[in-house]
């Protein structure tokens, strides 16, 4: 069980360091940061890949286990597995929250891109130099939604 509670405490740090590193990434989106936040990305792929190891190396620990845990250990493996629970749910909160700064960030880029792309609908001169009469706005590109 030595090897079990050793992974259940790897695990539960690098859930606390994604954590982090997600609060991180919110404070970036919030302060429009985009440089520090493209840097912690590689950092959270590369604590997920580690996750997920130890993920797979507690499942196979799991199956060589007998039946027979100390109380000792099952109070601490519980600890462990309700800290990783609540770390997870955590990020999970963060990232959703991360997911609608993002989505704002987008629809107020595509605003502004219809903005900036709105066109004239004819061409308001003429090769004489008149105006034309008919001449009107539209928005073209992604939607209408200015």
């Amino acid at each position: 069980m030595n090897k079990l509670v050793k992974i259940l405490r790897l695990q539960a740090e690098k859930y606390r360091q994604s954590k982090a590193h997600a609060e991180k990434q919110k404070q970036f989106l919030i302060n429009t940061d985009d440089e520090a936040f493209q840097q912690t990305i590689p950092i959270l792929e590369h604590l997920m890949n580690e996750l997920k190891l130890l993920e797979k190396d507690r499942k196979k620990e799991l199956q060589k286990q007998d039946n027979t845990v100390a109380d000792s250990d099952k109070a601490i493996i519980r600890l462990l597995t309700e800290e990783i629970q609540n770390m997870a749910a955590d990020i999970k909160k963060i990232n959703e929250c991360n997911l609608l700064l993002l989505k704002n960030k987008l629809e107020f880029i595509k605003f502004n891109i219809n903005v900036i792309t709105r066109a004239t609908a004819d061409v308001p001169y003429q090769a004489s130099g008149d105006i034309a009469g008919n001449a009107m706005n539209k928005i073209k590109m992604f939607d209408q939604s200015i």
